[in-house]
């Protein structure tokens, strides 16, 4: 491997584990705050991106795909809750879920928001685009693979609620989620990460009205 190539992967792998771990924190947050101490007692209310690592889903896969498509995908630790301890089981574990997936939104618009501001200031290349090249996509691309109606994503679970599927169906649904997922990504990866840097467009033009 290059020494330009080991530093793309580098600069990849830090930023999707950012986005990834403040993701998990987010979901963690809001769990405990609506009454759920599951998540502050496994120590998952944190920042520390090292608590929120899973060796298969964060390190293995990512660099997995990375060498065979050229780009990262994969994920952090899911966090673990316990609906029953919210007040309201249901409609909390919805709350929990778009959590999750806004989380790598709002972050993409605030990098924007304020990396724009910077960029404007100091005319910072490297900055412009490691937030354009690196940031907005896979901010997008961890929002809509866990948009994805396929278990563990927030995706399957808002399925499950919305198309009232037993807790015995998706249980059986999970255990091949994984491998649908890497079905999906080994097969339409090429079309898959096209299509989520046409979706990345409107926050690229709203980095360039900043800057």
């Amino acid at each position: 491997m290059h020494n330009s190539e080991f530093h793309r992967v580098a600069v990849l792998f830090l930023v999707f584990l950012s986005c990834a771990c403040i993701r998990e924190w987010a979901k963690a947050f809001i769990a405990v705050k609506l009454g759920d101490p599951t998540p502050r007692s496994e120590g998952r209310l944190t920042l520390n991106p090292i608590v929120h690592l899973d060796l298969f889903a964060s390190v293995i896969v990512p660099l997995i795909i990375y060498f065979s498509i050229g780009w990262f995908f994969g994920g952090g630790k899911p966090i673990n809750y316990n609906k029953n301890a919210f007040k309201n089981p249901d409609k909390d574990e919805l709350k929990v879920c778009y959590t999750g997936l806004l989380s790598t939104l709002v972050l993409c618009l605030f990098v924007i928001v304020v990396g724009g501001m910077v960029i404007k200031v100091t005319g910072s290349a490297d900055l412009y685009q490691l937030i354009r090249e690196m940031i907005i996509p896979i901010c997008v691309l961890l929002t809509v693979f866990h948009s994805l109606p396929i278990p563990p994503s927030d995706g399957a679970i808002l399925f499950k609620h919305y198309t009232k599927m037993s807790e015995e169906t998706y249980h059986n649904l999970s255990r091949w989620g994984i491998f649908i997922f890497l079905f999906l990504i080994f097969v339409f990866g090429r079309v898959i990460f096209g299509a989520i840097a046409l979706v990345s467009q409107p926050f690229i033009l709203l980095l360039n009205l900043i800057t």
